[in-house]
């Protein structure tokens, strides 16, 4: 068995939905689940394999021979664990309150939110930095200069500068999965709204053997919920009603008072099909479920594979990754501390970047880009009234692709060159695209801001042409 450690540092802030798969909105979430890793690699090279390696394909995405762990964030250089609903903050209105692990006193508060880390037994509590930006369309009037009415939402994300760390565990590793794994080192875009939020870059270790864990054995077993676990019953339906034969426990109990569990609902979407698939339940990670013998004086055990291996259904999508009676579940020194962000002043390629990371400070600039925009559409609107929005979000498509590269200003030319064999521009291969169209697009591309107004444009025009 190998792992590979993945380091995500997020270049830009990350807007994240709270459901896997989700189509409904929902509020933002504070890690990058094992299904996004999963689905950035399917998108590198699922495609490629389907046609020359099934055999890879399968172990990869279906076998559940590979699984993808989230990555949950670092601070100062130590990987943070959801935070145990058994931590309480205990009520006091004259001095700070205190952190405990399940206090006796009955003025206390259930610690929902944040991660810890552990060091030299000592347990800190940190949260992520969160920002909230309103966002609206533009009024396709120059003359108003204002927001569009009733086009006006808000977005919650993360800050630029988090960086997070997952494990890909590979039972049984050969030549083709490595490689594969490793196609996806570099930038990505993940998350909503990608034309302004979401590139990412990953960094990926070279294989290491798993560490060795041993069995667990006593009257009494903490099993700590390090992702989400979903169960399914004797019929195959998702359950939360929790036996102790899930964890691979036998003759054992789950002792309800003494465990400290919280549910959550994942609302399912295939895109493939085009519909919802059925609602998982699942114990939310940070859950303490304690189990104790059914027979007094006998121990009650769960094997090293069960820890190694997980719990549940769905782990090569991160799910069902447990701990069992870790020592931080006793510590007496509880503290809070602030998250420190990774300084990327020095690495910030674009000046959408930068608009977005030091929350609009150069916000002038950005309007004086928008005025150019609605400019361009004013004056050629009538040029590109036959154009779709499939084109313009294929365009889209190629500058953040062009973004995510070393040279994007050159590599967007290429991809959109019209003189090129290749060229999405060319025009035997896009009859949509007229010359004078092309003329106009390529234009754009010897401005010094070609990549923040044309994908301004690509965004704002086919809005416009909507009637």
């Amino acid at each position: 068995m190998k792992q590979y450690i993945v380091t995500i540092t997020a270049k830009e802030p990350l807007v994240l939905r709270t459901q896997s798969g989700s189509e409904t909105r929902s509020d933002v979430v504070d890690y990058i689940s094992g299904a996004k890793l999963l689905g950035l690699l399917a998108k590198e090279c699922y495609k490629d394999l389907k046609a020359d390696d099934q055999d890879t394909l399968y172990q990869l995405f279906h076998s559940g021979n590979v699984r993808y762990g989230n990555a949950y964030p670092v601070n100062e250089n130590t990987l943070g664990m959801p935070v145990p609903f058994s931590l309480y903050k205990e009520k006091n209105d004259t001095e700070k309150a205190k952190l405990t692990f399940s206090p006796v006193t009955h003025k206390k508060k259930q610690q929902k939110a944040g991660y810890i880390t552990i060091s030299d037994g000592n347990v800190s509590l940190f949260t992520l930095p969160m920002g909230e930006r309103l966002k609206s369309a533009r009024d396709p009037d120059l003359e108003k200069r204002r927001s569009k009415d009733e086009s006006m939402y808000l977005y919650s994300y993360l800050e630029r500068g988090i960086v997070f760390q997952s494990t890909i565990t590979v039972n049984e590793p050969t030549g083709s999965i490595r490689e594969a794994i490793l196609k996806l080192q570099g930038q990505h875009y993940i998350g909503t709204s990608k034309g302004e939020f979401g590139r990412i870059e990953i960094k990926i270790s070279e294989p290491t053997v798993n560490p060795i864990l041993v069995l667990e054995k006593n009257f009494q077993l903490k099993v700590y919920a390090v992702s989400d676990l979903i169960f399914l019953n004797e019929v195959g339906n998702y359950t939360t009603k929790l036996t102790a034969k899930m964890f691979g426990i036998e003759n054992a109990q789950l002792d309800v008072k003494a465990s400290h569990i919280r549910f959550k609902q994942f609302n399912t979407y295939n895109s493939k099909r085009r519909t919802p698939d059925a609602d998982r339940l699942a114990v939310a990670k940070g859950s303490i479920l304690v189990f104790k013998s059914s027979n007094e004086g006998q121990e009650i055990e769960m094997t090293a594979h069960t820890i190694k291996d997980g719990v549940g259904v769905h782990k090569t999508e991160g799910f069902g990754q447990i701990l069992v009676n870790p020592s931080f579940l006793n510590s007496e020194t509880i503290v809070e501390s602030d998250y420190k962000v990774v300084d990327l002043s020095s690495t910030v390629v674009t000046e959408f970047g930068k608009l977005l990371a030091k929350k609009h400070e150069n916000v002038v600039k950005d309007h004086d880009t928008y005025d150019e925009t609605l400019d361009f559409i004013n004056k050629h609107k009538t040029v590109f009234k036959n154009t779709s929005q499939s084109q313009w979000g294929t365009i889209r498509h190629y500058i953040l692709q062009a973004i995510a590269s070393e040279t994007p200003k050159a590599t967007l030319k290429a991809l959109l060159d019209s003189k090129s064999t290749t060229g999405y521009l060319r025009q035997k291969a896009n009859a949509n695209w007229n010359v004078k169209q092309v003329a106009l697009i390529e234009e754009l591309l010897e401005q010094e801001n070609c990549m923040e107004l044309l994908l301004k444009i690509t965004v704002e025009l086919p809005k416009t042409l909507q009637t």
